[in-house]
């Protein structure tokens, strides 16, 4: 029965483990506490809430660019209960409890680093980094002394490079965002020194505050009248001086008055030459204010263009008269009538049996235009085709001249 119950632990304990970690991700956690003197205690602060089972590795091994030199050692630390973001972790220097160890830990206080790391050391996700102790810690000389940086870490970042003394505190601010206290954290400036002696536990938690979100005035108005403008985010309607979230698109609409149309939109007085209906001013930055103005629709005033059509005293019946891509044929007084507006023309005229007329320029301005247009017939030539055997007439032979054929008469003749 004892062993049963074991075993039940254990299965318990592993799966609570597996299902239970936190996946941190490069600076959800910091280092505040470091020192290669006494014996080589550390703290951590997480930046995000770990659950039970969460695992985190700590080493003084070297990284060459691609994988961990050997021959140094791993701290462990395995959450036994839910850690709320801001509290201080600390390893005393001594194993036991949430830490266990492998290899051979030291700070050696002539350059080290500590590297912070979840999954195998194989394959390890890198969290933060600490170089202290020496000139020049974080250039790797395949010793235990250097290191390389990650490259899923930056310094100044999620890396930081202390000094070259012995033991270096954290003592910056301690209450703000997680993206704050990261750079509070990560700047060298916000640490104390003592190269005589180590420093005992950190002593003071964070105090982690919501994440600030940027909000902007968006204003909005019609410039003159005879339209209205509105706004909508995310497809809601806001008012006109809302305080809208950064990152947002705003969709401006305007509806202009009967006869009116949009003339143009302005952003913070700056002309946009937009003359549509809607306006998206996309992943708000700052403050906004956004007019619309209107203006008329032209309105189109046309004109009769009258051709009269004649052959220079009777009227042209069915001639066909073009102006641009327009044909109208005249009517039984030869008059086409064309309604156009102000602007520059040319027409042309034909007309059977009559000689062709094209590209006769004439303009419109303003009023009602007459053009009178006379055609000339087209001569026409009679041509006798005498068909004969060498002396007699040939009745009947077929003549054709182009698409007409003529057949030749009793005396051989087709006209």
């Amino acid at each position: 029965m004892k062993r049963l119950f074991t075993l039940t632990v254990a299965v318990f304990a592993l799966l609570f483990s597996s299902f239970g970690q936190t996946t941190l991700s490069p600076g959800d956690l910091v280092v505040v506490n470091v020192n290669a003197d006494g014996s080589d205690n550390f703290d951590f602060i997480p930046l995000i809430d770990l659950q039970t089972g969460t695992v985190i590795n700590f080493t003084d091994n070297a990284w060459n660019g691609t994988s961990f030199r050997t021959g140094e050692g791993i701290k462990t630390w395995t959450a036994a209960a839910n850690v709320s973001k801001g509290t201080v972790v600390s390893f005393s220097g001594v194993t036991g409890g949430e830490w266990t160890s492998s290899g051979s830990y030291a700070i050696a206080n002539s350059g080290d680093n500590l590297l912070v790391y979840q999954g195998s050391a194989a394959t390890p996700t890198f969290l933060y980094g600490v170089g202290w102790a020496s000139a020049s810690p974080w250039v790797f000389l395949d010793n235990a002394n250097t290191s390389e940086i990650p490259s899923a870490l930056t310094l100044n970042s999620t890396a930081i490079y202390l000094g070259a003394l012995d033991n270096y505190q954290y003592n910056g601010p301690t209450s703000g965002t997680a993206a704050q206290l990261l750079d509070f954290v990560s700047n060298p400036a916000n640490w104390v020194v003592n190269d005589a002696a180590a420093y005992s536990a950190y002593p003071n938690s964070f105090t982690i505050t919501a994440t600030e979100t940027l909000v902007y005035s968006v204003n909005f108005s019609v410039t003159g009248s005879n339209g209205t403008i509105s706004a909508t985010v995310d497809g809601n309607a806001i008012l006109n001086g809302a305080d809208i979230e950064g990152g947002k698109d705003v969709v401006f609409t305007a509806t202009p008055a009967v006869d009116y149309q949009v003339a143009d939109w302005t952003l913070n007085t700056t002309p946009l030459s937009n003359t549509n209906t809607t306006y998206t001013l996309s992943t708000l930055a700052a403050n906004a204010i956004v007019t619309v103005e209107f203006e008329l629709i032209p309105t189109t005033t046309t004109y009769d263009v009258t051709f009269t059509v004649t052959d220079g005293a009777n009227p042209i019946v069915g001639a066909a008269v073009t102006v641009g891509t327009t044909t109208v044929n005249t009517d039984a007084t030869g008059v086409a009538v064309f309604n156009l507006i102000d602007g520059n023309y040319t027409y042309g005229v034909t007309a059977t049996g009559y000689d062709a007329i094209s590209s006769v320029a004439f303009s419109v301005s303003g009023a009602n235009l007459p053009i009178a247009v006379s055609m000339s017939l087209t001569p026409v030539y009679a041509v006798t085709f005498t068909v004969t055997d060498g002396t007699n007439p040939i009745v009947g032979a077929a003549v054709t001249v182009g698409t007409t054929t003529v057949n030749t008469d009793a005396t051989g003749v087709a006209v």
